[in-house]
């Protein structure tokens, strides 16, 4: 009986000591929710978008990958879905970009191949934020 309960106070201590999943979860999940509500901030702004939409885009998720990176997360599902979205806030802010060059230099092959880039990125996130949400918030 001693034993059993030396390892019950050796297993609370290394897990009192350590961020509990749920904190991790919170944090990541209140990076990505605000890179989000500032990005739909920008397209409810400028109905038809534009260069300065798009390049506000991409300053806007510049801010969430360094938001995310900030981040010290110790569960390993939780660093790779930190990982995946450092990703794609650089997709999104690399097509943000080249889309607002292509449409100042009325370049239409560029844009639509930005465009194009964008929406594939764009793509990444709900299957993503949907895997974080299952991980989160089990059951």
């Amino acid at each position: 009986r001693g034993y059993l309960s030396a390892i019950a106070l050796i297993a609370f201590s290394t897990t009192s000591c350590s961020e509990s999943r749920s904190s991790q979860c919170s944090r990541l999940i209140e990076v990505a929710n605000r890179a989000v509500g500032e990005m739909q901030a920008i397209i409810q702004t400028n109905a038809t978008p534009n260069y300065s939409a798009y390049l506000k885009v991409a300053e806007t998720v510049d801010k969430a990958k360094a938001g995310m990176e900030a981040i010290e997360l110790n569960d390993p599902q939780l660093q790779e879905f930190q990982t995946r979205f450092i990703s794609l806030y650089s997709e999104l802010g690399e097509s943000s970009r080249a889309l607002s060059e292509a449409i100042q230099k009325e370049d239409i092959q560029a844009a639509e191949s930005a465009q194009q880039a964008f929406e594939a990125a764009t793509n990444k996130e709900p299957p993503l934020v949907n895997e974080v949400n299952l991980y989160c918030n089990p059951g």
